[in-house]
């Protein structure tokens, strides 16, 4: 074998190799993406969720006091209006992340140079933030 036909062979093989490389981890970052998306959904539904009910328990409550003082007819209108917010909790509650997920990853399959440029300028941004902090 002439050293062209090794030094071709060695870098096809090396090609392959490196081909094999960013494809695991283009998968693995794909697996990461949708594990993150899924947690942060979550936990992004259940605040709502809880902020929600909050807010209907405090509204509720000053429905019960406006018709102690009289105003029966503005406390039944709040309680109403509180009662949808009911309906929008239990829908929150309802929300599946996992749909999100899937779409970031396939996003993150079809465009890899869109999704780690773009988690590369979050990087960067945050270095910024926490740069600025620490030096206030």
């Amino acid at each position: 074998m002439t050293a062209y036909e090794t030094a071709r062979s060695n870098g096809k093989e090396a090609l392959r190799q490196a081909s094999s490389t960013v494809e695991k981890l283009h998968k693995e970052a794909a697996e990461i993406s949708a594990e993150k998306v899924n947690e942060l959904a979550g936990s992004a539904r259940d605040h709502a969720v809880d902020f929600s009910a909050s807010m209907r328990r405090a509204f509720h409550a000053g429905a019960e006091s406006l018709r102690d003082d009289g105003y029966e007819s503005i406390g039944d209108f709040i309680d109403m209006a509180t009662a949808r917010t009911k309906d929008a909790e239990s829908r929150i509650g309802d929300f599946n992340p996992s749909g999100i997920s899937n779409q970031v990853s396939e996003f993150v399959r079809e465009r890899p140079l869109i999704a780690y440029g773009g988690l590369a300028l979050a990087g960067f941004f945050l270095a910024a933030a926490a740069r600025k902090q620490v030096s206030e």
